[in-house]
């Protein structure tokens, strides 16, 4: 046979099996006229106090004729959910769903997923559900049921401007404002931090907006756990940090973002005293970022992400991650020995919006939705 005919009967094969795929394909995908039904649910997300619950409107419709009964399931980590009913009979109908939250349950924002299935076909759904501590008196004192401190009169983070309490503002949203603001002449910063300490886990903070990304030069916006406001360590020690500045224009160019981790006690002046990376983040195109660390006694892992992201759900959207396992450099001998390089002690967290070098040349709000803490498992 010659090449030339070889060619064409390969080439009308390929063709033939082509199309049977297709027609395949067809055949294993209903087609748009075929019995189906929708799934949604509302409201798509709203906001309890711990110990109390609340519910939500589950609808299944029908389309093209579906009559088939539709089974109704729920999940969501840290949150004690029903349907009723938990199935729907010929084709549409409705079921509500009941969320019960415990007086302990961590305030933070949780997500759960509403799932209906019938034979083959399957359809979710997802809602939200803000939680809010039972005693919140809508200052910054008891913000997400903790208590916090303030940097008042003395310079907070390590800049030189004054820090006033009154520059930490809770709305009726239950959001953070944290402010930098000029008093006569002076500009004043802000900085809080718990009395509670936080050991192990998944620290994360919802900011709003995006004017963090377009601070003048000299601000810092830090997001941190900080040992030494409570005894634990000095400064450069037990401290991890998320912080949004361009650092007075000396970091990368256009930096506007860092993850730092300095050592554990005892440990802040032996050779290098901290590791960070620090990087350029563009914009984002959402209203939110969600700046998250995982802190365990061998690693701590930072992500930044788009939107919100519930702390109780997998990370996802992440525009920025870096995990540090302990490695350093030690008088030019690197090491691995995570119980020197990484926090071993519960430390409180910090929140403060400071000037590393130079004078802001604007006031400033910075809105942190939340503040989430699960403790590890």
């Amino acid at each position: 046979m010659r090449a030339s005919t070889l060619l064409s009967c390969l080439g009308g094969l390929a063709l033939l099996m082509l199309v049977a795929c297709l027609a395949a394909a067809q055949t294993n995908n209903p087609p748009d006229d075929a019995p189906r039904f929708t799934l949604s649910v509302s409201p798509s997300s709203q906001t309890v106090t711990a110990g109390s619950s609340i519910t939500y409107t589950v609808s299944v419709s029908s389309q093209n004729g579906f009559t088939g009964t539709v089974d109704l399931s729920v999940s969501g980590v840290g949150l004690t959910s029903s349907l009723s009913p938990s199935s729907i009979g010929g084709g549409s109908g409705s079921s509500v769903l009941q969320v019960t939250t415990s007086s302990s349950i961590y305030a933070g924002t949780y997500g759960l997923t509403i799932t209906a299935t019938s034979e083959n076909l399957s359809r979710s759904a997802s809602v939200t559900l803000k939680v809010i501590p039972q005693i919140d008196n809508g200052t910054a004192e008891n913000w997400m049921g903790y208590t916090w401190d303030f940097q008042n009169g003395e310079p907070a983070g390590g800049g030189t401007l004054i820090a006033y309490k009154r520059n930490m503002v809770v709305d009726s949203n239950g959001y953070l404002h944290v402010h930098v603001r000029k008093q006569g002449n002076t500009y004043t910063d802000a900085e809080m931090y718990t009395r509670n300490l936080f050991n192990f886990g998944t620290f994360q903070w919802v900011l709003q907006g995006t004017n963090y990304y377009k601070m003048d030069p000299p601000l810092v916006l830090g997001l941190f756990t900080y040992g030494p406001n409570a005894g634990v360590g000095v400064d450069g020690e037990n401290e991890i940090d998320i912080e949004f500045s361009n650092w007075a224009g000396t970091g990368v160019p256009n930096q506007v973002a860092d993850f730092t981790v300095y050592p554990s006690t005892g440990n802040g002046t032996d050779g290098q005293i901290d590791h960070e990376v620090d990087f350029y983040v563009p914009t984002p195109d959402s209203n939110t970022t969600t700046a998250r660390f995982v802190w365990s006694s061998t690693s701590v892992e930072f992500y930044l992400m788009k939107g919100t992201v519930p702390v109780n759900q997998p990370v996802s959207h992440v525009f920025h991650h870096w995990t540090y396992y302990g490695t350093n450099i030690v008088h030019g001998v690197k090491t691995t020995d995570p119980a020197k390089w990484i926090p071993q002690q519960p430390c409180p967290v910090d929140i403060n919006l400071w000037n590393f070098d130079g004078k802001p040349r604007h006031t400033w709000d910075i809105v942190v939705q939340e503040f989430d803490y699960l403790p590890a498992q």
